[in-house]
């Protein structure tokens, strides 16, 4: 987050290639540093890197069939990135953001895919079977990888909060915390083990961690 608004920021790669000069080798103290490292941010003279931002999310994805996917490389960087002030909070879609839209419709309600086979869980079948199959299509026919109306954002963000407790198994609770991204990691893990995956995508959690009551009262509302 920059100057009090979000500035979204395309690092181009997965968590697992943040892994080796962040964590592994240390080659710079902080994220925006390293980022400044690669030339993908610049900072005036005289201005530290991380002092450009005030809050920093981090959105990637499991993606397990991605050429270099090492559960251990997402288990470190959530220690490492567990604050969004300093080096970042970080959020981890299972199996890919697209996720955000893996939902079908039975008898009026929608409800996220609760399980994949892994051997479908590539970049691109995992995509088209999205495209094909997904609930959410807007009136005007406008698939949602390029408009989600507000309404089906709601929508979309309400239910993987339950998913979220659900994948956890435990009682949802009152006060929104993304409190847990260990034990969510954990249970993707295990999924794997089974073949599966468990689809959730944590953007909309970015929403909540800032402001949970501002966007609880928006999404009740549309």
């Amino acid at each position: 987050m920059r100057d009090g608004g979000y500035e979204p920021l395309v690092f181009g790669t997965s968590i697992y290639e943040l892994y080796g000069p962040l964590i592994e080798r240390k080659e710079a103290d902080s994220l925006p540093a390293y980022l400044q490292s690669i030339g993908k941010i610049s900072a005036p003279e005289g201005t530290r890197p991380q002092d450009l931002f005030s809050l920093i999310y981090l959105v990637f994805d499991f993606d397990p069939c991605y050429h270099l996917f090492d559960p251990r490389k997402i288990e470190a960087p959530q220690s490492y990135f567990s604050d969004e002030t300093q080096n970042g909070l970080l959020y981890i879609n299972d199996p890919m953001v697209e996720a955000l839209f893996d939902f079908h419709k039975e008898g009026g309600a929608y409800s996220i895919t609760k399980e994949f086979p892994l051997s479908g869980c590539s970049s691109d079948l995992y995509k088209d079977h999205v495209r094909k199959d997904t609930a959410f299509v807007s009136p005007e026919k406008r698939h949602p990888f390029n408009y989600l109306p507000p309404q089906a954002f709601a929508q979309v963000s309400l239910l993987s909060i339950d998913r979220y407790y659900e994948i956890l198994q435990i009682r949802k609770r009152d006060n929104w915390s993304f409190s847990d991204g260990a034990g969510l990691l954990c249970q993707e893990e295990r999924a794997l083990l089974s073949k599966k995956v468990y689809p959730l995508s944590c953007f909309p959690f970015m929403a909540l961690d800032y402001n949970s009551d501002l966007a609880l009262k928006s999404w009740a509302k549309t």
